[in-house]
């Protein structure tokens, strides 16, 4: 059952990831809830687990943070007003 829950959330970030992608600015507040959730729910079973899977733990959840904070960068809300006509998008070369 844990492992189906794993795939479902995963399945559920690349859905937003790519919602993200596309320029849709709610994706990054869900996707930062779903993380804000995956870090609460480590830090309940960090102290049950082996030292080998704590390392694990600590590594995706250093991810998450750094995922989240590359989503909220200065430069990149440029990404998400392209959408809304408030900026030209960038032009491809070639």
């Amino acid at each position: 059952m844990l492992l189906g829950a794993g795939v479902l959330v995963v399945a559920l970030q690349m859905v937003f990831s790519l919602a993200m992608r596309s320029g849709r600015n709610w994706a990054r507040f869900v996707l930062v809830l779903i993380g804000g959730v995956g870090l609460f729910y480590a830090f309940l079973v960090v102290n049950s687990v082996s030292f080998d899977i704590k390392v694990g733990i600590g590594v995706a959840a250093g991810l998450a943070v750094v995922g989240v904070l590359a989503m909220f960068l200065p430069g990149t809300g440029k990404w998400f007003e392209r959408d809304r006509g408030q900026i030209n998008p960038p032009v491809r070369p070639g």
